[in-house]
């Protein structure tokens, strides 16, 4: 049922309105009638207006200027450092990775073998850690560390060291720091070598923190 509106007004304070049969409320902005931004008629005008309670959006933006919901800033947004010792929840800048292997991986002499693995989601990270190394009979000597692309693979960061490790010595070596920026998921290899006569064993650590 469409409304009857009287003719125009005149304008001037205080504003004119009309209040139709159903209890809408209307005003002459001096070229037409628009619905109130202070009525009760269940809309907001395009004029603005003080919403009563929430709003809630359908789903996340997908235009440039479309609006955000909370659970997209949330998860969106760099946040400022928290103060409470939680920890950054998944995909959020901050967010902190690790995995330990004990020195009981048994290593092939001359030969690189993967001890531990870290899966990264996609993302801009800081890797860094070490390995381990526990000859069980003879000594060690010419210790590699590093990590990889792949399994057994040293080719994102490696350290070595030439000298001797003697046997129930257990020796740890960090390898450097290391940035791994991707856009899919990946993981990466903690890789041993050691050159040794007998039998030795390796493990260690991977920690990765998101930087962006």
């Amino acid at each position: 049922m469409g409304l009857n509106f009287p003719d125009a007004p005149t304008v001037g304070p205080p504003a004119t309105t009309f209040t139709a049969p159903n209890g809408s409320v209307w005003v002459w902005d001096g070229v037409k009638w628009g619905p109130a931004a202070t009525s009760s008629q269940g809309f907001l005008a395009l004029s603005g207006g003080t919403m009563q309670g929430d709003l809630v959006l359908n789903r996340d933006p997908v235009l440039a200027l479309g609006a955000a919901t909370k659970q997209y800033t949330d998860t969106k947004l760099a946040k400022l450092g928290v103060t409470d010792g939680s920890d950054a929840t998944a995909g959020q800048i901050g967010e902190y990775l690790s995995v330990t292997q004990a020195n009981n991986v048994a290593l092939t002499t001359a030969t690189p073998k993967t001890v531990t693995t870290l899966a990264l989601t996609a993302g801009d990270w800081d890797v860094w850690g070490y390995g381990g190394f526990l000859p069980v009979t003879g000594a060690s000597t010419y210790l590699f560390v590093g990590l990889g692309s792949s399994n057994n693979a040293m080719d994102l960061a490696a350290v070595g060291f030439a000298g001797t490790l003697n046997v129930t010595s257990t020796a740890y070596f960090p390898f450097t720091l290391t940035r791994v920026s991707t856009a899919t998921p990946v993981t990466v290899y903690l890789t041993l070598q050691a050159a040794f006569p007998n039998t030795a064993n390796g493990g260690g650590s991977i920690r990765a923190r998101r930087m962006r």
